[in-house]
């Protein structure tokens, strides 16, 4: 069966096969149990597992198509790069504490998540394209995935940035304002 989640204006589609979990969901145990860990611990959207291919892809949603980002986020979170580091190596040290604490449902798939035999990462932006051309937008992409590649080759050397022009393993659909204001 397939699986699909829901965050901002996306869907996320996965094939049968795959263990999903919205990860910084308010009902599960990053928002109930971690987050209060340390000040400003971050969380990445998205944990699936591909069972198949013994895959486990941290992912991040970024959707600016609206409205560009604004300059106060960028001055408190810096770089969207600098924000997906910190989200990977938080829900790392999540996904550790949720596989050896017993207490709540999700152990189970962190334990699989991290008997993985390979970790990837995902960045799903969407960019404000202003009066940016397509090109410019796929250079900034290019680029993001250039620095994430650099910052996260400790971690993994698989990692997709894309705005849903490149494929990934499951499929991303836009969804409209109507049908996000249905799903909250």
């Amino acid at each position: 069966m397939r699986t699909t989640i829901d965050e901002r204006a996306q869907r996320l589609t996965f094939p049968e096969g795959w263990v999903v979990m919205k990860y910084d969901s308010n009902k599960g145990y990053y928002k109930k149990h971690f987050q209060g860990v340390a000040p400003g611990t971050k969380a990445v959207d998205v944990i699936a597992i591909d069972l198949s291919s013994a895959e486990t892809w941290l992912i991040e949603i970024k959707d600016y198509r609206l409205a560009p980002r604004s300059k106060d986020k960028q001055a408190r979170d810096g770089s969207i790069v600098d924000e997906v580091v910190l989200k990977v190596r938080d829900s790392l040290g999540g996904l550790l504490a949720m596989a050896m604490n017993d207490n709540h449902e999700e152990q189970a798939t962190a334990r699989q998540a991290l008997a993985s035999k390979r970790l990837r990462v995902s960045l799903q932006h969407s960019p404000w394209r202003g009066n940016r051309g397509y090109q410019r937008v796929q250079d900034i992409l290019a680029n993001q995935k250039a620095s994430l590649k650099q910052r996260l080759k400790g971690v993994t050397t698989k990692i997709i940035v894309t705005d849903g022009s490149v494929n990934a393993p499951w499929t991303v659909t836009q969804l409209a304002k109507n049908q996000q204001e249905a799903d909250l």
